[in-house]
Parts: C-alpha cells; sequence; structure tokens
C-alpha cells in the first residue's frame, strides 16, 4: 500500500510540476497535461532513449530540471522519499501515468 501512496504523490508531484509550465493551458486534463510533458520528453531526450532505456532517459529528463519538481534532498525527504530512490520511482511513475489512459479530469 506504501507503493501506491508513492505513487499516487509522485503522479500529484508530476501534474503540479507541468501546470507551472509556460505552455500549460488549464483547460487541459489530465491526459494532456501527461501527453505535453511525455511529448517533450520524447523531443528533448530521443538520441539518449535510443543509446540507454526509457527509465534511464527519463531519469535524466528529470534531473536535468526538464520540470520543476523538486530536486535538492532536503526537500526530497519533506515530501517523503528516499533521496536515493526518488528520482528511479518519479521516472517509473511518470512512464506508467502517460500509458494509462485518463478520465479526462481537468486539472485543477
Amino acid at each position: 500500500m506504501k507503493d501506491l501512496a508513492q505513487s499516487i504523490k509522485l503522479k500529484e508531484l508530476i501534474l503540479s510540476a507541468i501546470k507551472q509550465e509556460d505552455e500549460y493551458q488549464k483547460e487541459w486534463t489530465e491526459a494532456e497535461a501527461i501527453s505535453y510533458a511525455y511529448k517533450r520528453f520524447l523531443q528533448e531526450k530521443s538520441w539518449e532513449i535510443e543509446r540507454t532505456s526509457m527509465l534511464e532517459a527519463a531519469v535524466s529528463w528529470f534531473q536535468g530540471i526538464a520540470i520543476h519538481i523538486p530536486i535538492w534532498d532536503s526537500d526530497i525527504e519533506e515530501l517523503g522519499f528516499d533521496p536515493e530512490k526518488y528520482w528511479i520511482q518519479l521516472a517509473h511513475t511518470f512512464l506508467i501515468i502517460q500509458s494509462v489512459p485518463s478520465r479526462g479530469h481537468v486539472i485543477k
């Protein structure tokens, strides 16, 4: 159950970060917001995806502050995550949620 709670928290963190992007549009659904970030990821990291893997490229993308997510260990710990596992968990969650159909909810 802890893994599920952390995944939900990471999903909300990702969605919150997307909302801070200049290109974000208020009328976007969750699926549209995730799609926007995923398309950016693919465009910005295509060469790394080919060289390594989707997961490693996603970790690199987040560590490069592609979107406004917490990056400092103290901030990560404050959110209840282990800084040693945070980046891989964040990337894994991102790759999972982009492939799961959403109910089309508008982000509030």
